[in-house]
């Protein structure tokens, strides 16, 4: 009789670590974009790159999932001061118009590209990809592991002035850890 019933259980195991997967990687999502939304009201761009007609463009580059998430998020939060629109591009897109970057491509030669093309220029990087705030990401996300349901996150803060931008110092004393002076 269970072994009648064994491969009835293992499907239900698997649907159920997969359905409970899907809300772990939902909520991780949301988590990153309610982020994304709160760099944003901490960072300050210099005058010629601040957004200055009332638009400000976040690119993605991967995760479509994440453009929806960060579409609902921008349109429902009311503390933002302009209208946030949200591009779901490809590394040989054209980002000079981007005040944001999210990378979401696991490709690293590809990311490098990028990086080098906006070398320099006012635009926050920002990826969930392990390690590539020593390698020119200004905020890397790094996984909730421990289950706190908070965001940690990493700052390259030579990067970040290289760049241009400054994040306000209350967010980068809550960074895990911070590259540069």
């Amino acid at each position: 009789m269970m072994k009648r019933h064994l491969p009835v259980f293992i499907l239900i195991f698997i649907f159920a670590a997969n359905v409970f997967g899907q809300d772990s990687t939902e909520k991780d999502l949301v988590k990153k974009a309610e982020f994304v939304i709160k760099l944003i009201k901490n960072t300050e761009w210099p005058a010629e790159n601040a957004g200055g007609n009332d638009t400000f463009v976040i690119s993605v580059i991967g995760q479509a999932s994440f453009v929806g998430k960060l579409r609902d998020l921008a349109a429902t939060d009311t503390k933002l001061k302009k209208t946030i629109e949200i591009k779901a591009l490809s590394v040989d897109d054209d980002f000079s118009g981007s005040n944001i970057i999210f990378m979401g491509e696991n490709d690293l030669s590809t990311l490098a590209q990028v990086l080098k093309r906006i070398e320099n220029r006012p635009i926050l990087t920002i990826t969930d990809i392990d390690g590539l705030a020593r390698y020119g990401v200004i905020v890397e996300l790094v996984s909730d592991n421990e289950g706190k349901g908070k965001v940690d996150f990493i700052i390259n803060k030579m990067v970040m002035k290289k760049a241009g931008l400054n994040i306000s110092e209350d967010l980068i004393k809550q960074a895990k850890k911070t590259y540069g002076k």
